[in-house]
């Protein structure tokens, strides 16, 4: 933005209860260098000499950065605001309404920090099951919706003599469901495919051909009323 709008925009702001540390770039070399900092908001005017609103808002999507973005103009088309706001702009506000500033600003910052607080939610769950998954003292392995075995635990590589590197790819019925039961193991795919748990007492076979009496029961995972894959615990 110009010097005096940035000037306009840093007093209301203060006015509004914010302690502001601002920085006014308005050049691609500018905004990459301000963002070897973390910022809570960005205010950008759409049309500058060297920059622009939608240039600035693909910097951020091309970083992956998740700071609000909003656009402060002194005039601007409503193809252009649709536009920014389907690219994740957060709002549009123009010059001549500036006292919208504070409580969208307000509003931005604390939807920010809920989507921060819920992705370091859902990476701490995320590593929970992980971990819940490898220590877990029954083989398990982890299944895409055509059988194809996409991760296991160190207990199924104990049980069954394969390591990850063997088996990761490959169908889990052709690798150990003995020939003679390869039947039954296409009829507990089907039960699973069907989105239907299943335990069953039977036999399956390691590495090295001997048969092993199991337990194996099958749980399918789905997300948002979608199967995704399926999980095996013997």
């Amino acid at each position: 933005d110009s010097v005096d709008d940035y000037m306009l925009i840093v007093r209301e702001l203060q006015r509004g209860g914010f302690g502001t540390t601002a920085k006014r770039v308005d050049t691609a070399e500018e905004t990459e260098q301000a963002f070897k900092e973390e910022w809570d908001i960005v205010i950008c005017d759409h049309a500058m000499g060297q920059f622009s609103s939608t240039a600035a808002l693909a910097f951020l999507q091309n970083k992956h950065i998740d700071t609000p973005f909003v656009i402060v103009s002194g005039t601007i088309s409503e193809e252009i605001i649709r536009k920014a706001l389907s690219s994740g702009a957060r709002d549009c506000i123009l010059k001549s309404n500036l006292g919208r500033i504070v409580p969208i600003v307000q509003r931005e910052i604390e939807a920010a920090k809920i989507r921060k607080d819920n992705r370091e939610e859902i990476l701490t769950q995320k590593l929970w099951l992980q971990a819940l998954f490898e220590k877990f003292p029954s083989g398990t392995i982890r299944l895409d919706d055509r059988d194809t075995i996409l991760q296991v635990n160190k207990s199924f590589e104990e049980m069954f003599q394969y390591s990850f590197d063997e088996v990761k790819g490959k169908n889990i019925n052709e690798l150990v469901v003995p020939d003679e039961l390869r039947e039954e193991g296409q009829e507990l795919s089907n039960i699973i495919f069907q989105g239907k748990s299943f335990r069953k007492e039977t036999r399956r076979k390691r590495k090295d051909g001997t048969l092993i009496n199991v337990i194996v029961v099958g749980v399918p995972v789905i997300v948002n009323e979608k199967q995704v894959g399926n999980y095996v615990v013997y």
